[in-house]
């Protein structure tokens, strides 16, 4: 060989170790492993940055067989069988607590013949992570979704409902003025209105649901009422639970309708021990601060825990694993939380347990309704007097009939009008001969809440009754509302109502 050949011969090899050199430099900065395997079976090459996620050095796993480093992975034994058969492949496997998206590829010598394979493995636990989390947010949001949906709906429903029940314990309040006490009409005249008022807790529980609830709010000790519900219902809870409580000193006070965070508090540990399905476990009671902004209570249980179907749907109305019981019960207490701007989680096991995480939010977040005085049972016991003009405004006919007769028969003279809009003009000249208003808050065009507004300004002490099928819009249009203004929600008995307006007129 001339000197020359040999001179070319030994440029190429310093050319081709450089070029080795580059492609181990490559290959050690990147995210990824690159090995090979023998037609046996024996790692020949592992190289790549990602073998340190495992706990290896580049090289370490040469000589060994790769059916003993994926002796737990059964899809990659698979992926590697096919690929030393000839059938490139991939497969995703979970190895040294990672994910890997692996690829494999045959190895072939000049003549076609398989002589082992080529893997690739990439590390996608962070990316499966992000996905997975992904998804979870989806789930959640459309979870959410639905939900507001539902609470939508049945804000709705409950709202109809409402204005129908109205009329009809209107007409039955109505109906036992004309019905001798004796008869046996009295009595069924009664049981109609008895009936419409359980129809009408229905509804409420409905606006509950759709975080609409009518709160009474103020400062509350969350721990007391945590404690005093807690005893109160002790003897209700399961027999074998051991309830204990961890509760943080300290707290901030919250601005919350304590009645109603009761009633969360009462059904959270009654779920908790109906969960313990009558066996030995534990209740355990915890609060403290969230954050700057908000303090928590937890209610756990060793119970049987809910699969991921039932946790997605355990906020539903009427929906329930318990034999029997179809309230709205957690939808309910969603709603209340929702309704206080607060959040409601759930982390529950199958065979572990589940734990229910109520925030609540420490300022003033819910404004204060001024309450309406206790309610009288029968409008017959009024005293009857020339009590003064009374404007009435409510957009359905049934309603406004039902009202209108009630407060005449109490000695007012009503004006009654079907719309805000059709009420407007007489105010704008008229507020000052009136010595109450009553008036719907939801109506279509002008609404409750702009023509109490507009009565204010040219009677601002008036006093005005808003009566809505709806809570939440009564809370703002009260709230906005300056004055002498009370909220009544639908339905109600007529005797409340005019005792209402005989108190607000003294």
């Amino acid at each position: 060989m001339s000197p020359d050949s040999l001179n070319i011969s030994g440029e190429l090899i310093a050319e081709l170790a450089e070029v080795r050199k580059q492609l181990h430099s490559v290959i050690g900065a990147m995210p990824i492993i690159l090995w090979a395997v023998d037609a046996a079976g024996s790692i020949t090459l592992s190289e790549g940055q990602a073998l340190m996620s495992l706990g290896l050095t580049p090289g370490q796993l040469v000589g060994l067989s790769v059916y003993d480093v994926y002796a737990d992975a059964p899809e990659a034994m698979d992926a590697i069988t096919r690929a030393l058969r000839g059938e490139a492949n991939a497969a995703e496997v979970s190895v040294g607590g990672r994910m890997w998206s692996n690829r494999y590829f045959p190895r072939l010598d000049p003549d076609g013949n398989i002589v082992g394979l080529t893997g690739l493995s990439i590390d996608v636990t962070e990316s499966k992570q992000l996905e997975l989390e992904a998804k979870r947010l989806e789930e959640q949001m459309r979870h959410a979704q639905k939900l507001e949906s539902l609470g939508l709906l049945a804000g709705g429903i409950a709202h109809d409902f409402n204005n129908l029940l109205a009329a009809i314990l209107g007409n039955f309040n109505l109906l036992a003025r004309e019905v001798p006490a004796e008869s046996r009409a009295k009595l069924l005249v009664r049981e109609g209105e008895r009936a419409a008022l359980r129809a009408a807790e229905l509804t409420h529980q409905m606006l509950v649901y759709a975080g609409r609830g009518n709160f009474r709010v103020g400062p509350a000790d969350l721990n007391g009422l945590i404690l005093d519900m807690g005893s109160l219902i002790a003897s209700g809870l399961s027999k074998r639970a051991n309830v204990t409580y961890d509760l943080a000193g300290d707290l901030p006070a919250v601005t919350v309708d304590s009645a109603q965070i009761q009633q969360v508090v009462m059904n959270l540990l009654t779920n908790a021990s109906d969960a313990l399905r009558g066996d030995a476990g534990e209740i355990h009671v915890t609060s403290g601060l969230a954050n700057d902004d908000a303090v928590f209570f937890e209610v756990s249980d060793t119970g049987e825990g809910m699969d991921e179907t039932t946790q997605r749907r355990i906020f539903e109305p009427f929906f329930s694993t318990k034999e029997t019981g179809r309230g709205l019960g957690l939808s309910a207490v969603m709603g209340i939380v929702r309704g206080h701007r607060g959040t409601l989680e759930v982390h529950s096991v199958q065979g572990e347990g589940t734990r229910f995480r109520v925030t609540l939010p420490v300022d003033a977040a819910t404004a204060a309704l001024r309450p309406a005085a206790d309610l009288p049972a029968d409008i017959a016991g009024l005293p009857v007097s020339r009590a003064g003009r009374v404007l009435l405004v409510d957009d359905e006919d049934m309603v406004r009939s039902v009202v209108r007769e009630a407060l005449v028969n109490a000695g007012f003279e009503v004006v009654a009008y079907a719309s805000s809009s059709a009420a407007a003009e007489h105010v704008a000249t008229h507020a000052s001969n009136y010595s109450a208003a009553v008036i719907d808050v939801v109506m279509p065009g002008m609404t409750g809440n702009e023509l109490v507004q507009l009565i204010r300004q040219h009677a601002p002490q008036l006093p005005i009754v808003m009566m809505s099928g709806l809570d939440a819009g009564a809370a703002h249009a009260v709230n906005e509302a300056p004055g002498r203004t009370v909220f009544m929600q639908k339905p109600f008995v007529l005797n409340a109502l005019v005792s209402e307006l005989l108190r607000l007129r003294n």
